[in-house]
């Protein structure tokens, strides 16, 4: 289980980590109230019966009675077999089943995210049925991930099964925007021969499966046998191992059902201990699948068109980025081969949390405030951005495919770290003399600073200076507080700060403007507007410390400025492949004359997006300008963001931008929509070639409940580009829900939940508000308990903080803080294949992720 919030981000910079304040003493009420709303997306379901007495209750166990949710959808539950699980409504009778009645297109992908870390105890299934109640396509795998595809239109059941054990999980419904995950292939749907298994045995340890009634077919000791089910047929249920308390299961034909049943053998076989490997006997043909599974959710690279620079250069590894941020972690199997050595410039062993000061081990031990679990592993999120592997059939793509990083910690308990541990990393990333008293083989050619905060000492001109006049580009952050507020050290002159867009290339709005902010990249939000069952924040490598002793390699969405920041660096390691003579000053003019970026907002600089979004195929051609090798202009090509609109519930006016991810001249000749006229397409702010931003008005008057879906079509010059459009008309008084919540104001320094108040939503609002409370400083974050642990925010569960969930903000309470709105939503966990990290394991740590609930302090 995991807690999503993550301390260590933007204003954290000159927080101090021990020492100050400690609310939780102060006993004497002051009268002070804070109060605000929690925003919630249409399209957020929670399960109906969770473990949780608290929650309100609907039992959605039957085929016959499910639960009907929107699409697309992303929603948290809870199953468990009787027993199993924390106490609570369902330990003693179980909830071995969720039900979800929904209207799906054919192509939509349906991700079960399993919360669990130990799947062989916890494992749950999913699968789809027939609104006649056949079941057509079942995942059966033991992995975090069980992965649908739907064959047609339709509505359909799909149901969550708990096969052992208890785990939360999430649900993701939704359209895929790149190429189909590769999956694990237990599933009915994929190409296998009914009735054979494969089977490996451990060293020495081979026996007879014939008790099993499993016939070999090619058996060998020493190597993998094939072996066959005896009986397949329709009265035989041998190898189906029926969950109690679940409906019949009915198939669609007897070719599935022998399917079902041969997967299910396999899962026998897995479970054995004399047995290394057994998996169906695959059928296969040549195909093309992609190299990263997760690329489909990277919304953020075709935005910036990120695949035409690719087709120019990958990137060198003669170019590096120094991340200056939480460290990284070094085994991550995304990052393997891609780093040079680093430092650790943590001077305060109490924030360290690694056991010393600075040392040159920068591998991150984690920054949870009580050494425990619940960390951010931030800066493996940035690293991942600007170069996880990529083209090796796992995880995401990094921006450098070839560009090597430095990873230099600086932040540590709490995600805190001060101003002169970051000026010693700085001038170790650019090859000056630092308290290290080392340097490195071979400094950094551009630095990536993820952090900030609202001062700085005024020396530290200096040592960016000093950077800059190495040969060092510094990349930072423009900050997260949605205002005008001005954040150091992106601020700082020679620095270039960096705001976010979110997927319709507008500003974020927790994403500052001011007269710093130089250029604008994607940082995603809490939203998920293209429908992909995936909130839209940027995906990238990440850690997950949550089960006591370990720490697991992980991908996962967050958003914020820090997310936006190392996709500028990342460019700028391309750029530099290109043209190694790149210096800061030709940078900042290519900046300056909107060379390297598409303008956006204001015509010219603007303080929202200063000279604009970066455009990664106009920074490397104007890297090949600058060594007169300029390559080939590339065709006009008609480009989209978002490829897919989800007006959800709710929406009832969304944007979509349209723009030239080529060269040459590209005119659009017209736009048509097939929604009978509930769909309206209106130019916002577009050119003389129609290239711009377009509103994509939604009327859903007199239009029955269900799901709707149409289609836009956009017609160039060059190409036709179609986009999904979805939305959905429920009745009346229904809207987005992310269950019942535990609101709490938490001590900062020690992650202690101080004050809580509880509720559920209002037409997808939540409203709180705490009275008489101690003035001090807390932070304000929000979740659901479905397993009923006493802990909130956990795998599974949703979670939300201000102002964003990527970086809680310290609020000082005194008298009145009102209006104080922020978002909460199912944030999305992929796991590693190789889950565990490469090397040596983690530091070994205990305690229970997430905020426990302090029901004795209960605010109503």
């Amino acid at each position: 289980m995991k807690i999503y919030l993550y301390i260590a981000l933007l204003s954290t910079l000159l927080l101090q980590a021990c020492g100050g304040g400690d609310s939780s003493s102060q006993s004497a009420p002051s009268g002070a109230t804070v109060s605000g709303q929690m925003l919630v997306p249409g399209n957020t379901a929670a399960d109906s019966d969770v473990n949780n007495r608290d929650a309100p209750f609907r039992n959605n166990n039957s085929f016959s009675s499910p639960q009907t949710v929107p699409n697309p959808v992303l929603l948290g539950g809870y199953v468990n077999i009787a027993g199993a699980g924390p106490d609570g409504r369902s330990l003693l009778a179980g909830d071995p089943v969720d039900s979800y009645a929904v209207d799906l297109s054919a192509g939509q992908e349906i991700v079960l995210f399993i919360s669990e870390t130990d799947i062989n105890n916890n494992d749950l299934e999913l699968v789809l049925l027939r609104s006649s109640g056949e079941v057509i396509d079942a995942s059966t795998g033991r992995s975090h991930e069980e992965v649908l595809y739907v064959p047609h239109d339709g509505s359909y059941v799909v149901q969550v099964q708990a096969f052992t054990g208890a785990s939360g999980y999430s649900l993701s419904i939704g359209y895929p925007q790149g190429a189909r995950s590769a999956g694990h292939g237990m599933a009915l749907s994929a190409d296998f021969v009914p009735g054979e298994v494969t089977v490996q045995f451990k060293e020495q340890q081979y026996q007879s499966l014939q008790s099993l009634g499993l016939k070999a077919l090619a058996d060998n000791p020493q190597r993998r046998g094939l072996f066959q089910l005896d009986e397949l047929n329709s009265q035989s249920q041998k190898y189906i191992q029926n969950i109690p308390g679940t409906d019949p299961l009915v198939f669609a034909d007897d070719k599935l059902r022998q399917k079902y049943q041969t997967l299910m053998a396999v899962k026998q076989l897995q479970q054995r201990d004399d047995v290394a490997s057994a998996s169906p006997n695959f059928i296969l043909s040549a195909q093309a699948v992609p190299d990263d599974p997760l690329y489909r959710y990277q919304w953020h690279y075709p935005m910036i068109s990120m695949p035409q620079a690719w087709d120019l250069t990958q990137g060198s590894a003669e170019v590096i980025v120094a991340v200056i941020d939480t460290g990284v972690l070094l085994g991550h199997p995304d990052l393997q081969g891609k780093l040079v050595d680093g430092y650790d410039f943590i001077r305060n062993r109490n924030v360290a949390l690694d056991g010393d000061g600075i040392d040159n081990n920068p591998d991150d031990p984690g920054d949870s405030p009580d050494g425990g679990t619940g960390s951010s592993f931030h800066g493996t999120h940035v690293a991942g951005t600007v170069g996880a592997l990529s083209n090796n059939g796992s995880g995401t793509a990094g921006i450098g495919w070839n560009t090597m990083i430095m990873p230099l910690r600086v932040l540590g308990k709490g995600g805190n770290g001060t101003d002169y541990d970051i000026e010693q990393a700085i001038r170790f990333a650019a090859g000056l003399a630092n308290d290290s008293g080392t340097r490195p083989a071979r400094r950094a050619d551009i630095i990536n600073l993820s952090l900030g905060g609202p001062a700085i000492a005024s020396s530290f001109q200096n040592v960016i200076t000093a950077a800059r006049n190495a040969g060092v580009m510094i990349v930072a952050a423009a900050g997260n507080n949605g205002d005008s507020t001005v954040t150091y050290p992106g601020a700082l002159d020679g620095v270039i700060s960096v705001a976010a867009v979110d997927i319709v290339r507008q500003r974020a709005n927790y994403s500052n403007y001011n007269y710093s902010v130089d250029i604008a990249a994607p940082g995603g939000n809490n939203q998920d507007v293209n429908g992909d069952g995936v909130i839209d924040g940027v995906v990238s490598t990440l850690g997950d410390d949550s089960q006591a002793g370990s720490i697991r390699a992980i991908f996962a969405p967050l958003f914020g400025t820090s997310m936006a920041t190392p996709h500028v660096a990342g460019i700028l390691s391309l750029m530099k492949a290109i043209y190694p003579g790149l210096s800061p000053s030709e940078v900042d003019s290519l900046i300056r004359n909107g060379d390297i970026s598409s303008d956006i907002g204001q015509n010219g600089r603007d303080d929202e997006f200063g000279y604009g979004l970066i455009d990664a195929y106009d920074a490397v051609q104007a890297a090949n300008a600058l060594v007169g090798g300029r390559a080939p202009e590339a065709s006009p090509e008609l480009s989209i963001a978002p490829r897919s609109l989800n007006f959800s519930s709710s929406h009832t006016a969304l944007s979509i931008n349209l723009g030239n991810s080529g060269g040459g001249s590209l005119q659009l000749l017209g736009a048509t929509e097939n929604s009978n006229g509930r769909l309206s397409i209106t130019a916002n702010a577009v050119d003389s070639n129609g290239l711009g931003t377009y509103t994509v008005m939604l009327n859903r008057s007199n239009q029955a409940t269900g799901t709707y879906r149409a289609t836009l079509r956009f017609v160039s010059n060059a190409n036709t580009v179609e986009v999904a459009v979805v939305w959905q008309v429920l009745q009346s008084g229904s809207s987005g829900d992310a269950g019942y919540q535990y609101t709490l104001l938490v001590d900062p320094d020690t992650l202690e939940s101080l004050y809580e108040v509880r509720n559920t939503p209002v037409n997808g609002l939540y409203t709180y508000r705490f009275v008489d409370i101690p003035d001090g400083d807390y932070l304000l974050v929000s979740g659901s308990d479905n397993d009923n642990d006493t802990y909130i925010c956990e795998e599974g569960e949703s979670c939300g903080a201000f102002p964003v969930l990527s970086r809680a903000q310290r609020l000082t309470i005194a008298g009145q803080r009102q209006n104080l709105n922020f978002d909460i939503n199912f944030n999305t966990r992929f796991v590693a294949p190789t889950s565990q990290l490469a090397g040596q394991p983690g530091e070994q740590r205990s305690g229970q992720a997430g905020f426990q609930r302090k029901v004795h302090k209960q605010l109503r």
